[in-house]
């Protein structure tokens, strides 16, 4: 992993790169996806079928060289640059050290995690003049958004990666909410760089972006929807399972939970011939996310069976030795995943827990036949990205 991050190799691997990319991942792609017999679904259109290969090897070809740095990776940038009021930037405060409780805080002293403040974005629909961080409506709803990424990679920035994407089509598709709040916090990082914000990093940040909205912005917490994508939907099922367990009067529970594609085993136990992980493999583009760095970096000072046996690093792990009640007192809660992912197994045994903890009519799933993970990010993914924005945007409403 990162084995040519280093100059001369770095820009001869780049040029590597760019010369198998003209020479031969184009044409190969190109003559895969005019084929239908050679797409990786005969379903597949043949524009998805050229975009997805390449898609896998851009990523594959980040972990050779480097991560790329999204827009607002470093918030004190986007404050020096003057554009903070017109991207609805604001800092936020970091969580009080006597809401962090249980577990969470044995494995904070563990990992040496301190409470930081951290930053946000407004995000608005056309009704919405001004920065975005005012004071909420007597009954207002609130999204409170969490991006993916591994926990290694993109930002909160509208332009960090997912968040444009993902925010624009909830606010496009709702009546009731008008305003999301793209919540930062610190990515996590592990050798061959320096380790940096493992678990509960993350988790400490979402709660002070919790905290925010409940305390600046006068949001009541049964207003407020969670909701991530990827690795960000790992960061919102941890942060609604520690404000369901501990049920602080600070802190009250959000009134719902939406996840898609959501990360929930960092180390995959769901594996066999017939896995997703196997059927799966040519259909999907972050098989590389499961090969170890994630995992590490967010394990920090943890031993890595952890990633199997940890709830709190992998809630969906066929190696919890209990997961009979990790999900008490989450609210209504909307899953959505691609039936062409390779973390597809694992997405149903959490749907099957949860629904085991909360009851089935609490729990809505949707498995999109044919669609990739996070596709609803993804504009070439049509018309599924569409169809499932308008749901998502339907069952918001009905909270």
């Amino acid at each position: 992993m990162f084995a040519f991050r280093h100059e001369p190799l770095k820009s001869l691997y780049k040029l590597y790169a760019y010369v198998a990319t003209i020479c031969v991942r184009l044409p190969y792609a190109n003559i895969t996806s005019r084929i239908q017999a050679l797409r990786p679904r005969r379903t597949w259109s043949a524009r998805r079928a050229y975009i997805l290969p390449l898609l896998r090897a851009r990523i594959e070809d980040w972990f050779a060289t480097g991560l790329p740095l999204s827009p607002g990776h470093d918030p004190e940038e986007i404050v020096a640059s003057g554009q903070a009021d017109a991207l609805g930037f604001v800092w936020v405060p970091a969580i009080d050290p006597g809401l962090i409780v249980g577990e969470v805080s044995e494995m904070a002293e563990l990992n040496g995690v301190k409470p930081k403040k951290t930053h946000g974005y407004w995000l608005k629909s056309q009704k919405v003049t001004g920065k975005g961080d005012y004071k909420a409506d007597e009954g207002e709803k609130v999204v409170m958004y969490f991006h993916g990424g591994g926990y290694v990679m993109s930002s909160s920035h509208p332009n960090g990666g997912p968040t444009g994407p993902i925010c624009s089509g909830i606010l496009g598709n709702c009546t009731t909410v008008t305003r999301i709040f793209s919540c930062g916090y610190r990515l996590s990082s592990s050798y061959p760089y320096p380790a940096a914000n493992p678990f509960p990093a993350a988790l400490l940040d979402a709660l002070a972006g919790y905290q925010y909205l409940l305390r600046t912005i006068g949001v009541r917490g049964e207003n407020i929807i969670i909701l991530g994508d990827s690795a960000g939907g790992h960061l919102a099922v941890s942060l609604v399972r520690y404000l369901a367990t501990h049920n602080l009067n600070e802190l009250p529970t959000p009134g719902a939970l939406v996840l898609l594609s959501p990360t929930v085993e960092f180390e995959i136990t769901h594996k066999g011939s017939g896995s997703s992980l196997n059927r799966n493999a040519a259909t999907d583009y972050c098989g590389i996310f499961f090969k170890g760095y994630p995992g590490k970096s967010l394990l920090g000072n943890f031993p890595e069976k952890e990633a199997l046996t940890n709830a709190w690093i992998s809630p969906a792990s066929l190696q919890l030795s209990r997961f009979e009640g990790l999900f008490t007192g989450f609210p209504s809660t909307y899953i959505v995943c691609g039936e062409a992912e390779i973390g597809l197994d694992a997405m149903r045994t959490f749907r099957d827990r949860l629904i085991g903890d909360i009851g089935e009519t609490k729990v809505t799933y949707d498995e999109v036949k044919d669609a990739t993970h996070d596709f609803i990010t993804m504009s070439w993914h049509e018309p599924e990205r569409s169809n499932i924005l308008k749901i998502i945007g339907e069952w918001i409403d009905a909270r």
